[in-house]
């Protein structure tokens, strides 16, 4: 039944061209005509797809998609565009921000991960010890989160 429904959403819609990441393009374009998406599971699994076979060929791989959703990012299949002048969801605009962003995303990304293994270079601390009153924050962070994952 999912597999019809799908299928006659394609023969309607099709598949965007025009960019690497086509796919994401596509699911833009659909989401931004109101259409809706559902989960599809089959048992057994399909579509698995395939993984590059070497370093070089992934890297390769993961820039030419960080390249492809920038270009969408700066298209006028924005996110933000769909969402004030298609049926996108608000909701739905921020998760294909933050696929949008995944590339320029790694700069910041890649600091705060080195950031503790200079701290312990330097003899620094970014965050505040645990006899300073701004620890609150940091531990109400850690409850709040803890709590709503278990």
């Amino acid at each position: 039944m999912l597999f019809i429904v799908a299928s006659a959403l394609f023969r309607f819609v099709g598949w965007l061209y025009g960019s690497v990441a086509e796919d994401i393009l596509t699911g833009l374009n659909i989401h931004g005509r109101g259409w809706k998406s559902v989960v599809c599971s089959p048992d057994p699994l399909a579509f698995l797809g395939c993984a590059p076979p070497t370093l070089v060929s992934s890297l390769t791989q993961q820039k030419r998609w960080a390249d492809g959703v920038l270009e969408i990012l700066f298209s006028d299949k924005n996110p933000l565009l769909l969402t004030i002048k298609g049926n996108l969801w608000f909701r739905q605009a921020l998760a294909y921000y933050w696929i949008c962003l995944w590339g320029p995303r790694s700069i910041p990304e890649l600091w705060y991960a080195s950031l503790p293994a200079y701290c312990i270079i330097t003899g620094s601390h970014f965050l505040p010890k645990i006899n300073e009153r701004p620890i609150i924050i940091h531990v109400g962070i850690f409850i709040i989160y803890n709590a709503y994952f278990f």
